[in-house]
């Protein structure tokens, strides 16, 4: 199985009103809050658009991989036509995955029955993400739902989602679930690897 390998990104370099640069990522002190007026702010959101990129990359090396069905639809949200591609392995207890395309730039992903991640979550200057720091935590996350490392558990209406990386660690999230049932069902000894294509 080939590895895969994230594309070339570009990295343009983006300025504040004084035309100083700005170190996205790198902007406020570990131990310093950011500016109020920074929360209310996303002043280059266009810095995120190599996070399509990513995720298209993903795509094409899930589907060239792994014995998976792609479809390729549009939903609306929040107002706007988002493009959006599923992929639904071919085994019934592995997870499938779907991802949307929004003009923010963003990739929203969602896995399993309940997972769902947001590249950037929000995108305002206080956030200060760095677009390869997302990157890195949308493809491990990604890659970590083909090779089974999702976990759904569901609990008086609370499900708990846990995505784990080879070395260990994990990114868990708790959600409140208005619907039971509304994504595929749990598999009862959890999601498995995706099957490779043959």
């Amino acid at each position: 199985m080939a590895e895969y390998v994230r594309p070339a990104l570009a990295s343009p370099v983006f300025r504040d009103g004084s035309g100083a640069v700005i170190a996205y990522g790198d902007r406020w002190p570990f131990e310093e809050e950011p500016p109020e007026d920074a929360y209310s702010v996303t002043a280059h959101p266009e810095r995120f658009a190599p996070l399509l990129t990513v995720a298209e990359a993903l795509i094409a090396h899930l589907t060239a991989e792994f014995d998976v069905v792609v479809e390729e639809g549009e939903e609306e949200r929040d107002g706007e036509r988002v493009r959006t591609v599923t992929l639904t392995p071919g085994a019934a207890d592995a997870a499938p995955l779907s991802f949307a395309f929004t003009g923010f730039p963003s990739v929203t992903v969602r896995g399993g029955s309940y997972f769902a991640a947001a590249f950037p979550h929000c995108g305002c200057d206080a956030c200060d993400d760095s677009v390869a720091g997302l990157a890195d935590e949308l493809e491990w996350q990604v890659l970590a739902v083909a090779a089974g490392r999702l976990r759904e558990t569901m609990r008086r209406g609370r499900v708990t989602c846990a995505v784990s990386s080879p070395d260990g660690d994990e990114s868990s999230t708790e959600y409140r679930v208005a619907r039971v049932g509304a994504g595929p069902p749990l598999p009862p000894d959890g999601w498995r690897p995706w099957p490779a294509r043959a």
